[in-house]
């Protein structure tokens, strides 16, 4: 990677409000080649750290769940971790470990299951192998007794994060507002409880050959490498893969505006809650990047006005952005003090947002804009990261070695054009709000008790 220009603050604060001149320049320099099977393949070489970090991404997630099977991706990412054709039972993370393996997961999103970890560059060949076994010949041999072990897991997963976390279905709920009924999204990436005890070994063996194909897949690898040795290693270990059957795009209709409505909740919290979504543009889109500058200056404000009392502090406000390819939504989540209403935090909202556009405040918009930027670039400095990154430029731009569209999108925020749409942008008329007011006697993860329009 190489970075032309100092990342100086007092360069990033010069200028008029919509930069057109781009003061730093970063170049990936990723390779990107498709083999004869259909994997996708990218290659970035940097000699900083003895390591490699490998990412492989199957473009498939949530969004492609049976209808009757919903959190099936989710839980086939669980099952590629048990054992493969040849690599035994409960084998898949000890042999990482044995490869000393670093911040080694996966995850399932609504669009793609991805799978990675950072090895030293002695290890590369075993991670490339187990990430063959996971293409190529992961569930061969599981049996049922360890098919619902797993399932077991899940569930516990479920319980976690929807039953005993506080505010646990508040997002969910929101989310499933927000992306309606027929819409990809519309359902939780964990799924349903009910339909994944009801999840079979067949189906989820039918889940994995569709999906789990080279030519489903994008495999990034980054680090202490030769790029010409690393083509011929991924030959070795993927080029005899077959393809499968090619899958059709989802495409989905997706209206600009959201219809008002307001999710009332009751939780055993102890503090309110107020939860706001809006539709957000494409991400890598030009309002994209002024939208999220928008709101989260609406979001410095809120924290500048928030009610304290005595031994009564409010909570967290957050900015949240959900979505994928079939669209995003984004807004801000906000946790008050006991003694709030959801009603009073809503005058917050509305109160900064008119502040917001009312008074232009410059240096803490380039405040802001810098930190964006210097995060992005900052964030390029380990090899994980570098390649989790090419992967979203890919998603974004089709282009492994875009990252300096992404830095031009913040530098080409326009100030006065974001306050100026943010009373557009942020009307509560077409947002989706949850409440959620304390009560010991409901669930602590919430309960919808009532809506209004």
């Amino acid at each position: 990677m190489l970075l032309v220009a100092a990342l100086a603050m007092g360069t990033l604060n010069a200028g008029c409000a919509k930069h057109t001149a781009i003061p730093i320049k970063v170049e990936l320099g990723a390779k990107r080649q498709v083999l004869p099977n259909g994997l996708e393949v990218v290659i970035l070489e940097d000699h900083r750290s003895p390591t490699v970090s490998v990412r492989v991404r199957y473009h498939s997630g949530s969004k492609d769940d049976p209808a009757t099977a919903q959190g099936l991706a989710h839980f086939v990412e669980h099952l590629t971790y048990v054992q493969t054709a040849h690599i035994k039972r409960d084998e898949v993370f000890p042999l990482m470990r044995k490869a000393n393996a670093e911040r080694e997961n996966g995850e399932t999103t609504y669009d793609a299951t991805e799978y990675y970890e950072t090895v030293p560059v002695r290890h590369f060949e075993r991670a490339l192998f187990i990430e063959r076994e996971r293409m190529g010949f992961a569930l061969e041999g599981l049996d049922e007794p360890t098919f619902e072990r797993e399932k077991a897991v899940v569930l516990n997963e479920w319980r976690q994060n929807y039953e005993t976390e506080s505010y646990g279905l508040v997002r969910s709920a929101a989310y499933a507002a927000a992306f309606p009924e027929g819409h990809p999204y519309h359902f939780r990436t964990i799924g349903d409880a009910a339909q994944l005890k009801a999840a079979t070994l067949d189906g989820a063996r039918a889940f994995y050959k569709e999906n789990y194909a080279p030519n489903n897949a994008t495999l990034v690898i980054v680090g202490d490498i030769d790029p010409t040795a690393t083509r011929a290693l991924v030959e070795k270990y993927f080029g005899d893969l077959v393809a499968a059957a090619p899958k059709a795009q989802k495409a989905v209709h997706f209206d600009q505006a959201i219809p008002g409505r307001t999710i009332k909740m009751e939780a055993n919290v102890e503090k309110p809650e107020l939860l706001i979504l809006f539709r957000f543009p494409p991400h890598g889109d030009p309002a994209w990047y002024e939208t999220v500058h928008a709101l989260s200056r609406i979001r410095s404000t809120i924290l500048g006005l928030r009610h304290y009392f005595e031994n009564d502090e409010p909570g967290a406000t957050n900015l949240v952005i959900k979505g994928g390819r079939l669209g995003y939504v984004g807004g801000l989540e906000m946790v008050g003090s006991k003694k709030q209403t959801p009603a009073e935090l809503r005058s917050d909202f509305e109160h900064a947002l008119t502040q917001y556009r009312s008074f232009a405040n410059r240096s803490s918009d380039v405040d802001l804009r810098s930190r964006y930027i210097i995060d992005s670039v900052a964030g390029l400095e380990r090899s994980d990261a570098r390649a989790q990154t090419v992967l979203g430029l890919l998603e974004m731009y089709d282009d492994p070695n875009a990252v300096q569209r992404d830095l031009k999108g913040w530098m080409g925020v326009d100030f006065t054009e974001a306050r100026d749409n943010a009373g557009d942008r942020f009307d509560l008329a077409h947002a989706i709000q949850v409440e959620v007011v304390p009560n010991k006697s409901a669930p602590t993860a919430g309960k919808i008790v009532g809506e209004s329009k």
